[in-house]
């Protein structure tokens, strides 16, 4: 294949590209909002704080009154089910502010 080949190849996957993006521009927003705020957070909130909000989030979640409980835990955020519905909380939000998951957790 010469540079010409590849060249051609590199403008197909740019414009394949381009048009993914243009169809799900809303997705794609929401997917960098989402991004800058996890880079954000991580250069504010010291892992230990980190550590403590991922804990007292588990434990907060394990110990209500929800029937099916499932939980993920990330670095900086955590996704609870609460009443059939995936919750997202950011541990720096929840370091903020607890009651960001103890209202969601009382809504029941």
């Amino acid at each position: 294949m010469g540079l010409y080949e590849y060249q051609i190849v590199g403008n197909v996957i740019s414009d394949y590209i381009e048009k993914v993006l243009s169809e799900n521009r809303e997705c794609f927003d929401k997917f960098k909002k989402y991004r800058e705020k996890l880079e954000q957070d991580s250069k504010e909130v010291s892992v230990k704080s980190l550590e403590i909000a991922s804990s007292s989030i588990k434990c907060l979640y394990e110990t209500s009154a929800e029937n099916y409980k499932e939980i993920k835990q990330g670095y900086l955020y955590s996704v609870l089910y609460i009443s059939g519905k995936e919750s997202c909380i950011y541990h720096k939000d929840f370091l903020d502010e607890p009651n960001v998951l103890i209202k969601k957790l009382k809504r029941k």
